[in-house]
């Protein structure tokens, strides 16, 4: 799944077009991971594996159509709409499949790993993210969260309280502050990209705004 930092480029690009109150929408744009639920609730998942269950936007939009003028509730749906999309780019170009369509591998540098366990799988994808995430962070391309929230929109799937929300905003600030000190553009190193590279991280984060900022006008919810 997409890295906060990834949901938060995503979400600042999509809103150079909405131009709504850019800390509350991060915030939803977050919360999705931060509340206190079962992650296949959170995400409206499908209890699937591959494309069959990936977050379900639709099912959101259907449940919440009357709060959908909250920056916070828009948020939420972003993080939704970007992990369909990039999920489903992973699982349709990265991950290798046998004949009973089980994940067995990874394409790493157009090369195929084959009959790797999920922590490898997880440890080659955690490593390209990492960079990756660095680099939007060195580059400016996510921003801190500066506005408290003293109220949440009622929706079933958040459950949080406002101290643990500021707890988590100080963390992911934090991270920001720090990763930004240890950043040395000098050797910053392209080779560290094992799944996908720069270029296609930049590619598909332009196409996944599209995605999103497309979704949200077919449906209405935001004026054109």
């Amino acid at each position: 799944m997409p890295t906060p930092m990834m949901h938060i480029a995503i979400a600042k690009k999509v809103n150079e077009k909405l131009s709504l109150e850019e800390d509350l929408l991060y915030i939803g744009c977050l919360m999705t991971n931060w509340t206190n639920v079962e992650y296949h609730i959170s995400h409206f998942k499908e209890e699937h594996e591959g494309i069959e269950g990936l977050s379900n936007p639709d099912k959101y939009i259907s449940k919440y159509q009357d709060k959908l003028n909250d920056p916070i509730v828009i948020g939420y749906l972003i993080h939704l709409l970007t992990d369909r999309y990039w999920n489903k780019y992973m699982l349709n170009n990265v991950y290798l499949y046998n004949n009973e369509n089980e994940v067995v591998g990874i394409k790493t540098k157009g090369k195929k790993e084959v009959n790797l366990s999920q922590e490898s799988i997880y440890e080659l994808k955690k490593k390209t993210y990492d960079n990756y995430d660095n680099y939007l962070i060195g580059k400016n391309l996510v921003d801190s969260i500066k506005e408290k929230v003293l109220a949440l929109p009622h929706l079933d799937e958040i459950k949080i309280t406002i101290e643990e929300l500021d707890q988590k905003i100080y963390e992911y600030n934090k991270l920001i502050k720090e990763q930004k000190k240890k950043i040395n553009f000098l050797i910053f190193n392209k080779n560290k990209y094992t799944l996908i590279n720069q270029k296609e991280f930049e590619d598909n984060l332009e196409r996944c705004a599209g995605y999103v900022y497309s979704y949200l006008r077919r449906n209405d919810i935001i004026e054109v």
